[in-house]
């Protein structure tokens, strides 16, 4: 018994040597763990706006692997002297559902049109976590001083519900509004969290605690056991939060507002295009109803106001296409990660061509 007792202690403290060294190996050589490296891709003065003349740069994490080229305006489209040799222009501003770090060049919606539609310049003007008021500015600049093509005849604003609705508060002016949204996704974070398979184990409460998170260690388990993806969809508390709703409809029709303004300013066709998240296939999340139903419904209505802004039903297709043909999670995205993934960036490509021919392009 002595004996067995004796091993054992042994055995203990032989694993925790073992785990030790592993983790002070993982801190003096961080490389070996996949992660999500962008301090080699984003421009310094502009955070999530790439660097120009980019090649072969990469933004990995455990289950996915892009590499970033960049044009020499820090665009993820054709070289500059290609696109100015088109005789005109179609701008695609959206956020990081559009900029799609994750998958590769080639592998990008934006690079399907492209080669779809040769006879034009695509420019993927877009940036991680923007926003409406990003894509008014980024439009106005290049169309109005008719950087980067002098014929821009068309603009295509792709919406992701899940961040562009809420940011309109979180981009607002007004400090009021910003501090409401940061109370309000706080609040949120602790009493509605939506998780799209289930509530956590208790396995992955233990890794999460305070005394195992911050192990790399902790990550490389996380890695090997490749732990779902969990998101929040902060948008159902909208319902019932203090006006929230109400005033970023408010803004929302302040933006669009500008957009018709420019449009007209710059004499080019104005699109509003869907882009659909995970939150908008998972049928047994209640979020759901409420992105796919209510909050798209609503913002249509706003857009009527506007003859001159033409919707593209983009989400729309992409869900009736999901549940037609039975996808399960984690749909069209990653496993640890809700962006496009390359099948998810084929399927927006082939709904979005077919949306352009309604259109007659």
């Amino acid at each position: 018994m002595k004996k067995a007792i004796y091993l054992a202690k042994i055995l203990a403290i032989n694993i925790l040597i073992f785990l030790f060294l592993f983790e002070l190996t993982l801190r003096v050589f961080p490389e070996i763990l996949p992660r999500r490296t962008t301090k080699n891709i984003v421009n310094p003065k502009n955070q999530w706006m790439l660097k120009a003349n980019l090649k072969d740069a990469e933004y990995r994490s455990s289950c996915f692997s892009g590499v970033i080229e960049t044009n020499e305006l820090g665009l993820r489209s054709l070289p500059m002297s290609e696109l100015l040799e088109k005789n005109q222009a179609w701008l695609f501003v959206g956020d990081s559902m559009v900029q799609a770090l994750q998958v590769n060049n080639t592998s990008m919606f934006t690079s399907f049109v492209q080669k779809a539609y040769p006879e034009i310049a695509i420019f993927n003007i877009s940036k991680s976590g923007a926003g409406f008021k990003f894509y008014n500015f980024m439009t106005h600049y290049y169309s109005i001083s008719q950087i980067p093509h002098p014929n821009i005849t068309k603009v295509f604003y792709f919406l992701f519900w899940g961040n562009d609705f809420s940011n309109l508060l979180s981009e607002s002016d007004s400090k009021k509004d910003r501090e409401s949204y940061g109370q309000f996704s706080s609040k949120f974070e602790k009493k509605y969290l939506i998780e799209l398979r289930g509530r956590k184990s208790y396995f992955e409460k233990v890794l999460d605690s305070f005394v195992f998170r911050n192990l790399k260690l902790t990550q490389a388990i996380k890695l090997i056991v490749r732990l779902p993806l969990r998101e929040k969809e902060e948008l159902g508390s909208f319902v019932t939060s203090n006006g929230l709703f109400e005033k970023s409809l408010e803004l929302l029709e302040q933006e669009l507002d500008l957009y018709s303004k420019i449009a007209q300013q710059a004499k080019f066709e104005a699109y509003v295009v869907s882009l659909p998240s995970v939150f908008n296939f998972d049928q047994s999340n209640d979020a759901r109803d409420f992105v796919n139903r209510r909050l798209s419904n609503t913002v249509k209505k706003k857009l009527d106001k506007f003859k001159k802004i033409h919707y593209l039903p983009l989400a729309e297709k992409i869900i009736e296409r999901v549940d037609r043909e039975k996808l399960d999670y984690p749909y069209l995205s990653f496993e640890c990660d809700g962006h496009l993934s390359p099948k998810g960036h084929r399927v927006v490509y082939e709904e979005l061509v077919e949306l352009l021919k309604t259109k007659g392009f």
